[in-house]
């Protein structure tokens, strides 16, 4: 199996090596997903707790800010990027792909930065003019180095990726605990995030090839644009924005214009907790994107083979986190984030499960990019905005906090529901197949609910019910899957993701297979 370190100096490989460098990559993202989630879980707490829930949503309230502004001002030029770069890749066209990269970063150091650091400044306008300041000079330097990033998303180097990726995000996490801890000061905590993000695409600069770093340094702005290019991210940019509105930022900005800043910080840990839980779940799916773009290049009969295979490895990870993580989060809120936070118990339980749901949808979502009709993304995602806005706006002003939740849970849902229609229409998905992979959900659901069920109410301390209330769940979901013998995954798949592990992992992977009854007896159903 070519991998690699295989590819030559332009970064071609062959399609046998596409299956071992896509779960290799996502292995590796996936550890570092999995040892950066207890840090932000540990970020989180500390923040909230030492700005309380107004300072928290004020610090969410930035966050959601920027981050539209850097979604419009984005214009979609890195989707497009790493679209074309795969397809370069995948048909060994390096001075194409080299070109790329020199239009790449001369939109985001000479356009997009400034943009960007102009909204900063004028978002933090009443802070310190360190603070501002601070936070001016970290959007230039993060767009100035971003194309970085995008070059190893695109050529499918995401092992070293997700390495630079845990030293980026805790030299983060220790910047924001340690600017909270010291100021109480919700504009610091974010200009200082803002900060410390700049060392993750500057490590990634470090670890490009040589002759993706000549081409870095010699900028070009719109020159020579492959065909679609402009209009395929002009409406993957659209759908971005949307998507982004869609998912948590729309409810935030109603909730502020409301004045209920209290609720607006709940509402923030909440959907903060739901997206955290399910970062694992997603890393490994993000090696997806490249991968579905020079599959559908090369050969598009293949699409509902990978497609059911990815999604069958995503719910069997998402009915887990539900089974586990969600239970434990719920029972736990108030012993770590205070009792001033106990009211977004139920909003993160009904998030939570909805975040995982999410989850599982990332592989459609990424074949209906790499099909680059960027339009229909776009027309999913309005379609949700408009009955997320409808809903909040209708919402918020009666049920307070719970309006902003329905509006956020009715949105994410229908997404799911029309990016999968959409899958089958454009890609061509088999949808018996889908319905097939994402059987294991049933079992999350019912073993989420089993665990609250038999460990909530108990009256036990709260220490214990947060002890038991994953091992209920988890030994719910053993019991499942032994049942339900054929609803976990393939023997190719599990031995592909056998042989990308580290020697010494191999001995618990077993474990874990063996006893949850991952790996299907009969084989595969025909798809």
């Amino acid at each position: 199996m070519a991998s690699l370190s295989d590819a030559d100096d332009s970064g071609y490989i062959g399609r046998e090596g596409v299956a071992g460098d896509m779960v290799r990559g996502s292995l590796w993202t996936l550890v570092a997903a999995v040892t950066g989630v207890p840090i932000a879980f540990v970020v989180n707490l500390v923040v909230a707790r030492t700005l309380g829930p107004e300072g928290f949503g004020t610090v969410a309230t930035y966050a959601a800010v920027v981050g539209v502004a850097m979604v419009i001002l984005n214009l979609g030029i890195s989707q497009s990027t790493v679209q074309w770069i795969a397809e370069s890749r995948s048909r060994n066209l390096e001075a194409q792909r080299l070109h790329l990269i020199r239009n790449c970063v001369g939109f985001h150091a000479l356009l997009e930065g400034p943009a960007v650091a102009v909204v900063v400044v004028f978002m933090l306008r009443s802070a310190s003019p360190w603070v501002w300041i601070l936070g001016a000079v970290a959007a230039l330097a993060t767009q100035a180095l971003g194309t970085s990033s995008v070059i190893l998303t695109a050529t499918a180097r995401n092992a070293p990726a997700a390495k630079l990726s845990m030293v980026a995000g805790l030299a983060l996490q220790v910047t924001t605990i340690c600017v909270a801890l010291a100021t109480h000061s919700a504009s610091a905590t974010f200009s200082a995030q803002l900060a410390a993000g700049v060392l993750g695409p500057a490590l990634c600069f470090l670890v490009i090839r040589t002759n993706e770093r000549h081409a870095f340094l010699r900028p070009l702005l719109f020159r020579r644009l492959p065909a679609g290019f402009l209009r395929y991210g002009l409406s993957a940019c659209g759908a971005a924005l949307v998507g982004t509105l869609v998912y948590g930022r729309s409810e935030i900005f109603v909730l502020e214009a409301h004045r209920l800043r209290f609720a607006a910080g709940i509402f923030a840990l909440a959907t903060g907790l739901a997206g955290q839980i399910t970062v694992p779940m997603d890393s490994v799916m993000g090696p997806l994107l490249p991968t579905a773009a020079g599959l559908l290049a090369e050969a598009p009969e293949r699409a509902t083979e990978a497609a059911s295979r990815a999604l069958r490895v995503t719910s069997v990870l998402a009915s887990f986190t539900m089974a586990t993580a969600v239970p434990v989060v719920v029972v736990a809120i108030p012993l770590l984030f205070g009792h001033q936070f106990v009211t977004a118990r139920g909003p993160f339980l009904l998030l939570g499960i909805v975040s995982c749901l999410g989850s599982v949808t990332v592989p459609m979502t990424m074949f209906v990019l790499a099909t680059r009709h960027a339009g229909s993304m776009l027309r999913v995602n309005l379609a949700c905005l408009i009955v997320d806005a409808g809903l909040a706006i209708g919402l918020v002003p009666v049920l307070g906090l719970w309006g902003a939740v329905a509006a956020n849970a009715s949105a994410q849902l229908l997404s799911f529901t029309l990016l999968t229609v959409v899958a089958v229409r454009r890609v061509h998905i088999d949808a018996g197949a889908i319905g097939q992979a994402c059987r294991p959900l049933i079992l999350g659901v019912l073993a989420t609910g089993l665990s609250l069920a038999c460990t909530w109410p108990t009256g036990l301390p709260l220490g214990a019910v947060v002890v038991l209330a994953p091992l209920v769940g988890a030994g719910a979901l053993a019991i499942g899957f032994k049942s339900a013998s054929n609803w976990g995954i393939s023997l190719p798949d599990a031995a592909l993701v056998e042989a990308s592990l580290p020697t010494w992992l191999r001995g618990t992977y077993r474990v874990i297979t063996r006893t949850f009854s991952l790996v299907t007896t009969p084989a595969p159903e025909a798809v």
